[in-house]
């Protein structure tokens, strides 16, 4: 399956398709980002200032990372050392999206699961969403009501989210962390199995990876630039082989302080009930590693007053125990075209 740019589009509106709106929006997760290189004008105390405090002015060429296609173990390296290389992300981010107003404001990370991310129209986090993750669980919190929907705020425990077999879970498709992976920071330590990578048109490479899920394995297609590394396409797909979600991270930056590099751009593709979601998300720059802030409010899923509250995993007990899940309705499938011929889309 090749997954062509297409031009955003309108989704018909439904009671789960407004949540998966706004969930695709506060998902976007995802990038973001800050103030660009200080004028020229503003002297040189304003450069002793970023260098004291960290340069995050990005340059334009990205190096390259292999000399020559990489094998398997290569490539999990190489993204392994460089996902480690950023340990927080604190950026500004505008989120556009067909049938919704433009959502302006900020994300932070703190890898591997910590995120707050919170946007509204103008800018205003009243007007629009507060998306967040720790440790044990994460939040999606509508503060503004949607038709036939009044503000929601969901939440789910990471292993719950997992486990879950609710028809509620599977309205929801991802959690946030998918948010900091369309960033090229991709944490394979959760597949147990991995494809030889194969060679693409235009220069790239497509690995596919395999995990369990509560009704079997889950697969995701990684497409990257064969000498430079960056992972430009993600695909997830369930266990009868329908795809969930892709990403398209594109404009790569590099950022010379911390040899990383980042893209500027995201595309969110999110697919339920026959239904295709899509999102674009702009960047202007990043501060890595340098996140300021009170730990205890900035990873704390708030607690709104008179709020609707749902659970995402009303089957998972939350003491740990797992309730038993039905048996699963098909065994994983056998890699077929559609997995293999996923290819990022030309420039």
């Amino acid at each position: 399956m090749i997954h062509h740019n297409k031009p955003f589009h309108r989704v018909r509106r439904t009671a789960i398709g407004n949540r998966g709106r706004w969930y695709a929006l506060l998902l976007v997760a995802g990038w973001v980002f800050f103030t660009a290189t200080p004028d020229r004008a503003h002297g040189q105390w304003l450069r002793g200032l970023r260098n004291a405090f960290g340069d995050n002015t990005p340059a334009n060429a990205i190096p390259a990372a292999f000399n020559a296609p990489p094998n398997q173990q290569q490539f999990l390296t190489w993204v392994l050392q460089h996902t480690a290389k950023v340990k927080q992300i604190d950026a500004r981010i505008q989120v556009a999206m067909t049938g919704t107003p433009k959502l302006r404001g900020s994300i932070q990370i703190e890898r591997p699961k910590r995120m707050r991310l919170k946007a509204g129209v103008l800018g205003m986090n009243e007007m629009g969403v507060d998306v967040g993750s720790n440790d044990e669980l994460f939040w999606i919190w509508t503060r503004v009501a949607l038709p036939g929907q009044s503000p929601t705020l969901m939440y789910a425990s990471h292993q719950g989210f997992r486990q879950s077999t609710s028809k509620i879970r599977q309205a929801v498709p991802l959690e946030p962390e998918w948010l900091i992976e369309a960033l090229g920071l991709v944490d394979f330590s959760a597949y147990q199995s991995h494809s030889r990578p194969t060679a693409q048109p235009g220069g790239r490479m497509q690995m596919i990876s395999s995990r369990p899920g509560a009704l079997g394995k889950q697969y995701r297609v990684t497409v990257f630039d064969a000498r430079r590394g960056i992972i430009e396409q993600q695909s997830l797909y369930d266990h009868r082989g329908h795809l969930i979600a892709f990403t398209n991270s594109t404009d790569y930056v590099y950022y010379p302080r911390h040899n990383i590099s980042l893209p500027k751009k995201i595309e969110l593709h999110l697919f339920q009930n026959g239904q295709e979601i899509t999102m674009l998300v702009t960047t202007d720059n990043y501060k890595i590693n340098s996140l300021y802030g009170d730990p205890n409010l900035m990873w704390q899923m708030p607690d709104p007053g008179d709020v609707q509250r749902v659970n995402l995993a009303p089957d998972v007990a939350p003491s740990g125990y797992t309730a038993p899940a039905p048996t699963p309705v098909q065994t994983a499938p056998p890699f077929r075209n559609e997995f293999r011929n996923v290819i990022y889309p030309g420039r």
